[in-house]
């Protein structure tokens, strides 16, 4: 499967049609959706479907790490704060 616009609303219709009990307009009414900033996500068909079907797209937040460098991971301890990152 690739991944375009149509692939990535496949996995919505299947889970609306499993946990609403249906799929149609507004069945999924309150519903959020929280997805990449792809194209796929940002497609006017994909946006419109999930529009339809009443849930509310959450796409997800995009934060730069401090010093990005492709040649370096970060990882957070679970004791120190999340603003100290230490490098790997």
């Amino acid at each position: 499967m690739n991944g375009d616009r149509w692939a990535a609303l496949e996995p919505v219709r299947q889970g609306v049609r499993a946990h609403m009990g249906g799929f149609g307009e507004s069945v999924a009414l309150g519903l959020g959706l929280r997805h990449g900033w792809g194209s796929q996500y940002r497609a006017r068909q994909f946006r419109t479907e999930i529009k339809w079907l009443g849930i509310r797209s959450t796409p997800a937040y995009v934060a730069s790490r401090p010093h990005a460098s492709p040649n370096r991971a970060y990882a957070v301890p679970p004791c120190d704060s999340p603003a100290t990152p230490r490098t790997l």
